[in-house]
């Protein structure tokens, strides 16, 4: 592909990433609709499987995540398709929420963080995989009502 193909399909720079972004929203909502688990199960396993899915995505295509939550605080239009990922997740976390499980915000604050220092390098060499679970176990332990 030539430098001026781009040109061909998209008005301009902001088109292009935007695009990207539209897609990027969409293999993400892929992803975590392949890591669901049952409806019905233990929030804690809902909630693990939808942060390895989002850690894992995070950590493969970090410059791509950044774009996609750039691009959705610039467009109404592309605010909607960035939220269907997380219809799903949304659903989960306030039915949690209803039966005193978690905060919807302190869920995704702590997993946007998560996947930010592991895709910055912050976190070391310890494996992806484990800090999830621990940060799940202690986020869902922290957010159960005494």
């Amino acid at each position: 592909m030539s430098h001026g193909a781009p040109r061909q399909h998209f008005a301009d720079k902001r088109a292009l990433l935007d695009a990207l972004a539209e897609r990027g929203s969409e293999q993400l909502g892929r992803e975590l609709l392949a890591a669901r688990v049952a409806e019905g199960g233990p929030f804690r396993e809902q909630l693990l499987a939808f942060a390895r899915a989002w850690v894992g995505f995070a950590t493969r295509r970090p410059a791509l995540l950044d774009l996609m939550f750039a691009a959705k605080s610039r467009d109404d239009a592309l605010q909607s398709v960035a939220d269907r990922p997380f219809a799903a997740t949304s659903a989960m976390i306030a039915r949690a929420q209803e039966a005193g499980e978690g905060v919807p915000f302190a869920i995704f604050a702590t997993l946007q963080g998560l996947a930010s220092l592991v895709t910055s390098g912050m976190s070391g060499a310890r494996a992806h995989a484990q800090l999830v679970d621990k940060t799940i176990t202690t986020l869902v332990d922290g957010l159960r009502p005494r």
